[in-house]
């Protein structure tokens, strides 16, 4: 069961990817393509580090158990921002 879900979320990962660059190389004027891959890339990694800071503080502060039904609640419903965001809308350029 684990398995399943680690490839279905992966599955998932690789596919936002895709969509996520198309669709920025998409907007994004030629001449910012470098700056807006480098902003997004540094607020990417930032995020990753403030979410192991905030996995590792969750779990001195409870338990590994709930730390990890954190994570994967959080997880489980990070679709929904995008979801009621306007960029799922979006048929055309800018």
């Amino acid at each position: 069961m684990a398995g399943a879900g680690w490839l279905l979320a992966m599955m998932k990962v690789g596919a936002n990817n895709v969509l996520g660059v198309s669709l920025r190389q998409h907007v994004t004027p030629d001449p910012l393509l470098g700056r807006m891959n480098a902003t997004f890339r540094f607020l990417l990694t930032g995020a990753l580090a403030l979410g192991a800071a905030a996995s590792g503080l969750l779990t001195e502060l409870t338990t590994l158990h709930t730390a990890l039904w954190t994570g994967a609640t959080v997880m489980a419903l990070s679709w929904i921002p995008l979801s009621l965001s306007p960029i799922r809308h979006r048929v055309t350029g800018p």
